[in-house]
């Protein structure tokens, strides 16, 4: 039977010199068979000795989504949660970061309107087709589409 200080060793050892959300390290632990209640105990015990915190993982995952990687809040809540975060560590981290209108810009700054100038310089360059494919590429990175219409506009007025 595997008690508390064999899953916290297991656990360390996973974690190693990365830094994981309590999410990951509660799978790797139950995958190595750690029954549910000690594993829940491990995880409390590392979180109390700073081995795990999901709020500094959170934030590492926010550093890396932004210019032209930038996602919308919405999106950004789903990934901090795919990740292994907590959803209420989630929500916590969130109000820490910059909001959609600020990331859009940064997005549209960065990556859209760089393409919009490449693209322009050929015949065959089709607006129409360009801006819906722009609007659904800002949809998919998790922005709302009054947000991603106005963002386009705006940025595009700024490039011509």
């Amino acid at each position: 039977m595997i008690d508390v200080t064999t899953a916290r060793t297991l656990a360390i050892s996973y974690i190693g010199i990365s830094h994981k959300s309590s999410g990951r390290v509660r799978e790797h632990l139950l995958r190595k068979d750690v029954p549910e209640d000690i594993a829940e105990q491990a995880i409390s015990s590392l979180c109390s000795d700073g081995y795990i915190d999901d709020l500094r993982v959170a934030q590492s995952i926010r550093r890396l989504r932004h210019g032209r990687n930038a996602e919308g809040l919405r999106k950004l809540r789903l990934r901090l949660i795919d990740a292994g975060i907590p959803a209420q560590v989630a929500d916590d981290a969130m109000l820490t970061f910059p909001s959609d209108e600020e990331t859009i810009v940064e997005l549209v700054r960065e990556r859209i309107c760089p393409d919009y100038l490449r693209a322009s310089q050929f015949e065959s360059f089709q607006i129409n087709h360009w801006m819906r494919k722009s609007y659904h590429f800002l949809l998919s990175r998790g922005y709302s589409s009054d947000l991603a219409l106005r963002a386009l506009r705006e940025g595009l007025r700024d490039v011509e």
